[in-house]
């Protein structure tokens, strides 16, 4: 059922009715878990940030005097009577949202997904990590391989049956747009190898050091066998979706990470990591078409001039409009048939740079909630992996550089709209700063 609720989830951007699963399971987590929130000051910072922003998407729904809608909105009821034949300016009361049907969608994944980000978080505090960590894995490997035999044998299909309805689509596993694939697999690939290391450090002692012989031994194992497939598949997934915005930000971020815990790590493990992604790379390398993926980062470098840069001119046109409180949640794509400036052979759908489409979408009602919760969490994140002397804390560093690649993703790409990425990012999150068992369920916070 949950691989079910995910595969469908992973198509919910397109197939709006594919993200009910999601929501309705979501709901059902949130009510066995009961995650307690803000019960301590670690987390209420976070907490009533996260809570601040679904207050402000359901202010964008609450009907309104037009006066003080055209004070707040001054071109909201232009907008709504340009794309819709049913409202009349006149109204008694309007809403905000210029789509309060796409805003409705909107809150309820939202509220879906920070719910379900507390219940993970409560349930990672009582135990349970590793198995959602190996569910993780599992994923991955599922998604991955249908990746690669679908590519293979029906390319332009979703599971050899769904034909996209974008023109143009280059469906990829279970996602419509590649991109969106590579964004769950940078998620996930840092996830699966931090668990890796846990097991060896969990083996070895407080460091990952032992000797070769004894490190050797350990890829017998056969969950460290699997794992360790499950995150290659994903490399080579990634590589073969041609993601330039997904290569760039998984390299770039692990990188960064992998040279602030050399320290950590020791001389042996970093011989290792080194090893390890040379390996990596000759196998992905030996199973890649080289010349299409350089053609792909070459054609970057130009994109700009033909691609992101109107897309972000002509959102940038909607964040002027709407800079106190936002079209709407959901409501890109709407705004989109009013601001689109460029060519309309190509529908913009979304803002290809996740920052500008929230400043779009919500204006100052939800960018200050949205940047708080930000500070929130990077500040106990840091909190939480610097407290962590445990094995446990190499789960922590997957789930931030895996947290870490996203964010940087999304300057290019907006993945996180995907039901699917979004439960993923909020797994991550659990990972990365729930309290551990020893600080006791009450002053944890969830």
């Amino acid at each position: 059922m949950a691989l079910a609720a995910w595969a469908l989830g992973a198509m919910g951007g397109v197939y709006l009715w594919a993200a009910i699963p999601v929501i309705a399971g979501s709901a059902v987590l949130g009510a066995i878990a009961r995650p307690r929130i803000a019960t301590s000051n670690e987390t209420r910072l976070l907490d009533y940030s996260l809570l601040a922003i679904l207050v402000g998407v359901g202010t964008q729904l609450v009907p309104l005097p037009p006066a003080l809608v055209r004070w707040l909105s001054p071109h909201a009821q232009e907008v709504r009577s340009a794309i819709s034949l049913q409202f009349r300016p006149d109204d008694a009361f309007a809403a905000l949202s210029i789509d309060p049907g796409a805003t409705v969608y909107g809150l309820l994944l939202t509220s879906a997904c920070i719910v379900f980000f507390w219940a993970c978080r409560d349930i990672f505090h009582q135990g349970g990590m590793r198995r959602g960590v190996r569910s993780v894995a599992w994923l991955g490997l599922f998604a991955s391989l249908v990746a690669l035999l679908q590519t293979a044998t029906s390319p332009t299909r979703v599971y050899w049956f769904w034909e996209p309805i974008d023109v143009g689509a280059f469906p990829f596993g279970p996602f419509i747009n590649r991109n969106h694939f590579a964004a769950w697999v940078i998620m996930a690939i840092p996830l699966v190898t931090g668990y890796l290391v846990a097991r060896r450090v969990r083996r070895s002692g407080r460091r990952p050091q032992q000797s070769w012989f004894a490190a050797l031994f350990d890829l017998g194992d056969v969950r460290t066998t699997w794992l360790a497939a499950s995150a290659l598949l994903m490399v080579l997934g990634l590589m073969l979706s041609l993601s330039r915005s997904g290569l760039i930000a998984l390299v770039v971020v692990s990188s960064t990470s992998l040279w602030l815990l050399r320290e950590r790590l020791g001389r042996q493990g970093r011989a290792w990591a080194g090893a390890t992604a040379v390996l990596v790379l000759l196998l992905v390398l030996s199973w890649t078409d080289v010349g299409a993926l350089i053609q792909e980062v070459d054609a970057g470098i130009d994109e700009p001039s033909g691609g992101r840069l109107p897309i972000w001119r002509d959102t940038g046109a909607v964040i002027r409009d709407f800079w106190i409180t936002g079209a709407g949640a959901g409501t890109y794509q709407r705004a989109m048939l009013v601001y689109q400036q460029s060519s309309r052979t190509v529908s913009f759908n979304q803002a290809h740079n996740h920052y500008l489409q929230v400043a779009a979408e919500g204006g100052l009602l939800l960018v200050v909630p949205s940047v708080l919760a930000i500070v929130g969490f990077v500040r106990l994140a840091a909190q939480r992996i610097a407290a962590d002397q445990s094995w446990r804390c190499w789960l922590r560093v997957g789930a931030a550089v895996g947290l870490g690649s996203v964010a940087v993703q999304s300057l290019w790409e907006s993945g996180l709209r995907m039901p699917a990425n979004a439960l993923l990012c909020a797994i991550l999150a659990g990972i990365l700063v729930h309290a551990p068992r020893t600080y006791g369920r009450r002053k944890a916070g969830g």
